[in-house]
């Protein structure tokens, strides 16, 4: 199957053979758990664009953000499949992942933002910045993102330790219950 893609930014393009991709996999990358990203480029700039602003980013910065989701959002590959284009809404399918993943595991999404707060923090201390703002930069983020990760792995532990415990009495359960 070829695959040809274009960076929007730089107008360079790709061109290379994917074998393995068929046309289940390109409807199952075109499939997105978030259904406002499913819709027009209009809909998704909308849902973007009101998206809230995480944690204490200062709002000209979110609105950076905002600008450069809008751009990913775009991203498309365009798949020939025995003569037949198609496309895989990849900017979108990304956006889809990082908004699961901030979904089921906000802890790790906070621990990283948490991390990268500090690593910040810390290159703006005068020499001790300039000697360890790099390394900080690097383990800070990674540090938080792992305290989150353990810490969501915990609340879904215990989520489904009382499913489970419900889930023995459901043989009570009775009509109109």
């Amino acid at each position: 199957m070829r695959i040809d893609a274009e960076d929007p930014a730089t107008g360079k393009k790709f061109t290379g053979e994917a074998e393995a991709l068929t046309k289940e996999g390109i409807d199952k990358l075109n499939d997105l758990r978030t259904p406002a990203l499913g819709g027009t480029e209009r809909d998704v700039d909308r849902f973007i664009e009101n998206l809230d602003i995480p944690g204490d980013v200062p709002a000209e910065k979110w609105a950076d953000a905002r600008v450069k989701l809008k751009e990913m959002s775009k991203m498309i590959i365009e798949v020939v499949i025995d003569g037949v284009k198609t496309f895989i809404r990849v900017g979108r399918k990304i956006l889809d992942c990082i908004l699961y993943v901030s979904k089921e595991y906000p802890n790790v999404t906070i621990g990283l933002i948490f991390g990268a707060i500090i690593s910040a923090l810390v290159a703006m201390i005068p020499v001790i910045g300039f000697l360890i703002g790099g390394l900080v930069k690097i383990i800070a983020p990674l540090i938080g993102a792992v305290m989150g990760y353990w810490e969501d792995l915990r609340d879904k532990e215990l989520k489904r330790t009382i499913q489970e415990a419900l889930a023995e009495f459901e043989r009570l359960k009775t009509t109109g219950s």
